[in-house]
């Protein structure tokens, strides 16, 4: 094994390879199985990365992918365990190929949706204040 294949895999950092016609995984890393929360080999025997999310997103990611060469795209992925994740993704396509740095933003994301919520109940008790 070489340089780049060690830090490929021992990196904490997400990257995957996947086919563009069937989203399997060629290449993808320990980090990657972690987010998803399942093995490595389960993830390149099991899972391929268009189940992960809807289809039309799929399409979306692969035209830009066509047009630009690179994306950069959050998406929301559907997890076969019933968990949903929020990731950032940075994307490449190499030939049919379509290499993937991810990252976990879930935790940021029901961050934002809790100050917003907060934000709109301080909005409505302060027009109910206006009010009186």
């Amino acid at each position: 094994m070489d340089h780049q294949e060690d830090f490929f895999r021992e990196s904490t950092v997400a990257f995957c390879r996947t086919e563009v016609g069937t989203g399997k995984f060629v290449l993808a890393n320990q980090a990657l199985a972690n987010i998803l929360g399942c093995t490595l080999e389960d993830l390149k025997e099991n899972y391929l990365s268009s189940d992960l999310y809807p289809q039309e997103v799929r399409q979306d990611l692969i035209r830009e992918l066509n047009e630009k060469g690179v994306a950069d795209q959050t998406l929301e992925l559907h997890i076969p365990n019933g968990k949903h994740l929020w990731i950032m993704g940075h994307f490449r396509l190499d030939g049919d190929f379509i290499d993937c740095v991810l990252s976990d933003i879930s935790v940021m994301s029901e961050l934002q949706d809790k100050q917003q919520k907060m934000s709109e109940e301080i909005d409505s008790r302060l027009k109910s204040y206006d009010k009186v």
